[in-house]
């Protein structure tokens, strides 16, 4: 027991020293945008990826490492609040090329197998491109480049109606080319975005934005859960497809 334990712990201690430790230019300038933002940092276990973790009151968590979701694929990041809102906000924006993608994957698994229903084993956002209509709200230039969903069209004009979407306008801001995979959604009381981005270490402006993103979305998904709580509408125009006894998924976010 104790050689296989020491053999472990010798693995994870070689594939840190690989990848450069706390040392690499990679870990050094994260750490150092993480100090700017008053945040912590962290590497992963397993020595492929590195925890951000934002402060209070506004907190989030930024992961970068392997997709944990097949449509991204290579490397990952992921944002998540860490702040609730209510579970029954369920809205969702994604880039349009990633729409695509995943409307072609999902018809094409559904109808070679003849399945009849959305298996509960796809990720929330695929199945959500199937159950929630496209509700085209927002500008021309931002129908363009994304697509949004939602269990509620009033919820989802609150969310679009602030900084969040004057953000998303900015070419280049959220996605330097039309291919690049990009997911907002809000499930289970918490807003979540993934992305693909392959070096962190070439790409620190982008995670900046992106994060400066991700808080204007937190702040306009805020307002919106007041303003749909405070109006008593949620009933009225919500429908759930999120059975509660899923797991939230893999390592968070």
């Amino acid at each position: 027991m104790h050689s296989v334990f020491f053999a472990n712990n010798m693995l994870k201690l070689i594939k840190r020293w690989l990848v450069g430790g706390n040392t690499s230019p990679t870990w050094v300038q994260m750490r150092t945008l993480a100090a700017t933002l008053h945040a912590r940092f962290k590497i992963n276990e397993g020595g492929d990826g590195f925890v951000i973790q934002g402060a209070e009151p506004n907190a989030w968590r930024l992961e970068w490492g392997p997709a944990q979701r097949a449509y991204i694929g290579g490397m990952e990041l992921r944002l998540r609040s860490e702040n609730r809102l209510a579970p029954e906000l369920q809205m969702m924006l994604l880039s349009r090329h990633l729409l695509e993608k995943l409307e072609g994957e999902t018809y094409e698994s559904y109808t070679d197998t003849l399945k009849t229903r959305v298996d509960m084993q796809t990720p929330e956002e695929v199945r959500w491109v199937v159950l929630f209509p496209s509700l085209p709200l927002g500008t021309r230039a931002l129908r363009l480049r994304f697509s949004t969903h939602s269990s509620s069209r009033r919820a989802l004009e609150h969310w679009l109606d602030g900084q969040f979407t004057q953000l998303l306008e900015c070419p280049g801001l959220a996605a330097p080319d039309d291919e690049q995979p990009l997911v907002l959604l809000t499930q289970r009381g918490r807003l979540y975005l993934r992305t693909r981005l392959e070096s962190p270490e070439l790409d620190s402006a982008r995670i900046t934005a992106l994060i400066q993103l991700f808080e204007a979305a937190w702040r306009d998904a805020l307002h919106c859960n007041e303003m749909m709580v405070d109006k008593g509408q949620w009933l009225a125009s919500t429908s759930s497809v999120m059975p509660s006894q899923f797991s939230e998924p893999g390592s968070e976010p």
